[in-house]
């Protein structure tokens, strides 16, 4: 939450970010298991039984930590074990030597549409003229044919299993174009007896395919594909303008059982004032749904100033059991807020006081429990000062507030170390799995972790 206090120029994603911080410690601390519902009105009570408003401090955390380990129980890293071995496979034997350098510069080339007088070069990166086929042998990769449309490498695994590496891009898709694509090339050097400096101007222009597919294959038998399906409509085409255009983005990603929905991205900023940007994901094991996350934001964006963003909502729910979710109103007049508690009112307790008054006033977003809609518990800020003896200074903290509201508790103390000591160590167990199982652990960054002991 300190680095939202700091952020002094503001952009569409980091006005999305702020308002998921006032969320994510919550959701992160959620990401796990309940299986017993917890004392005093768990999920398992109908009606108006079991409010789980009514659930203690002590009785919150306990279906927090089931809820996040229960979570952490369905990632079972032997699930990717058949890829990290491709992958490792791959990295220690895949020498590309020229072949595919010299492919990719040719494909490059393919690209250069013009150069003009001024030595500017025009280009458009077009999936069409990346294709070819290539496979591993002997130690080499070769190209084994051209045929157009995919992009394919074929290799054995460490098994001698044949493998499959396919990459597929419709040729039609939407030609797109923005100054931030735009690169310099410099070339400079020493010859016949003169230093030279030169450097030329390239811009560079893209077509998105409507539709992208890859795959990977172990003897015929799929570990993982992915799909994303774009629509963009341009207002002033190639030319991107992010105050007027519209994307739609869906995608799904599955790695053997798991897998990720991205049900709908979309961006659209041609609704004049119900301009909007929108996003919803799920993730899956099996058929059993993990995780749904959503995220809409309204407002404007203007290309040369700052957007202005007039709410945004946030909802996640973990396994049916944690939800979190609710809304952030006015942005940007938030972020002025902290930005003045931290410049001008840190000496200022009343100011300060009253600059979190008006935040808590546009902000809604609270813990729930198996879907209900009375609050378990919701978040705000308060005012904090820290003294230092010969100083100190107001800052603003996020706090959880119960139901009656009469219970504050910072985010330091109802998400500490101590309560979640097993969900930390079982997240930190899975990450280091995952690191060694890729080759990316390194015993000098080993997660050291002496838990508080604050009550």
């Amino acid at each position: 939450q300190k680095t939202i206090r700091i952020m002094k120029k503001k952009n569409w994603l980091i006005m999305l970010c702020m308002a998921m911080a006032l969320a994510l410690p919550a959701v992160l601390t959620s990401c796990g298991d309940d299986e017993d519902g917890s004392t005093n009105g768990g999920g398992n009570n109908g009606g108006n039984g079991g409010n789980t408003s009514e659930l203690t401090v002590s009785q919150q955390k306990e279906r927090l930590e089931s809820t996040a380990l229960e979570l952490m129980g369905k990632v079972n890293t032997n699930d990717f074990q058949s890829i990290a071995d491709l992958f490792e496979q791959v990295t220690d034997n895949g020498d590309p030597g020229d072949v595919l350098s010299d492919w990719f510069e040719t494909c490059a080339d393919a690209c250069k549409l013009t150069v003009l007088g001024n030595g500017t070069e025009r280009y458009l990166y077009t999936a069409s003229n990346f294709y070819g086929q290539f496979t591993y042998s002997n130690g080499r990769w070769k190209q084994t044919g051209k045929e157009s449309g995919n992009l394919t490498f074929n290799f054995n695994n460490q098994n001698g299993t044949p493998c499959q590496l396919k990459v597929t891009a419709t040729a039609k898709g939407t030609t797109l174009h923005h100054n931030s694509f735009d690169t310099w090339d410099y070339d400079y050097g020493y010859y016949n007896g003169q230093w030279y400096n030169d450097k030329h101007f390239k811009e560079n222009s893209f077509v998105v395919p409507d539709k992208v597919t890859v795959t990977l294959s172990q003897g015929g038998t799929k570990l993982a594909t992915a799909t994303v399906n774009t629509k963009l409509t341009l207002s002033n085409g190639p030319e991107v303008d992010l105050g007027k255009d519209k994307a739609y983005v869906t995608a799904e990603l599955m790695v053997n059982d798991y897998k990720i929905v991205v049900e709908k991205a979309q961006y659209n900023m041609a609704g004049g004032s119900n301009n909007t940007a929108t996003a919803s994901a799920k993730l899956y094991k099996g058929s059993e749904l993990l995780v749904t996350a959503s995220a809409s934001a309204a407002g404007t964006v203007r290309e040369e100033d700052d957007p202005i963003v007039k709410s945004v909502s946030v909802s996640c729910d973990v396994l049916g059991k944690v939800q979190v979710r609710g809304t952030v109103n006015n942005v940007n007049q938030i972020s002025d807020y902290l930005d003045d508690i931290s410049e001008k009112y840190y000496n200022n307790e009343e100011a300060t006081k009253n600059a979190i008054r008006k935040i808590n006033e546009l902000t809604d977003l609270g813990l729930y429990f198996d879907g209900r809609q009375d609050k378990s518990a919701e978040v705000k800020y308060q005012a904090r000062y820290d003294d230092y003896g010969y100083n100190g200074y107001w800052s603003e903290e996020q706090v959880v507030v119960f139901p009656d509201g009469s219970a504050y508790q910072s985010f330091e103390e109802y998400f500490d170390e101590y309560t979640y000591d097993s969900v930390i160590r079982k997240f930190e167990d899975i990450c280091e799995q995952f690191a060694k199982m890729f080759g990316c652990d390194d015993d000098n960054d080993r997660y050291s972790y002496a838990p508080s002991h604050r009550k």
